[in-house]
């Protein structure tokens, strides 16, 4: 999102969390000082932000494996959606090919 290429993207899923959480696993997982973790978690985008530009977002607060579960979930709806929309793109170009097969085809070549 900081670069911006959330724009070339027909989704974008945000995960995170509470900043008091996200600071206690930033200083557990890194070894971070407090005072490290404050900068590292300012030099980000605001969560809030980030919640504006998603197409979804995940609430990380639980263990991974219902992020993961969840995270799971929202990609086979989109798979679903995308195929969905392609079926119905290639339903509509056959039904164009046909049309331009028997209609237009012998009005041309008369």
């Amino acid at each position: 999102l900081e670069a911006k290429m959330d724009r070339y993207c027909s989704s974008v899923i945000v995960v995170g969390v509470d900043e008091e959480t996200q600071m206690r696993r930033l200083i557990e997982r890194d070894h971070l000082t407090q005072e490290e973790a404050q900068l590292k978690v300012a030099s980000q985008m605001p969560l809030e932000e980030k919640k504006k530009r998603a197409t979804y977002f995940v609430e990380n607060s639980g263990p991974v494996s219902d992020t993961l579960i969840i995270i799971d979930h929202i990609i086979q709806q989109i798979a679903v959606s995308k195929t969905s929309y392609l079926g119905r793109l290639l339903f509509a170009g056959s039904i164009g090919l046909f049309f331009v097969a028997l209609v237009l085809y012998p009005i041309i070549h008369r």
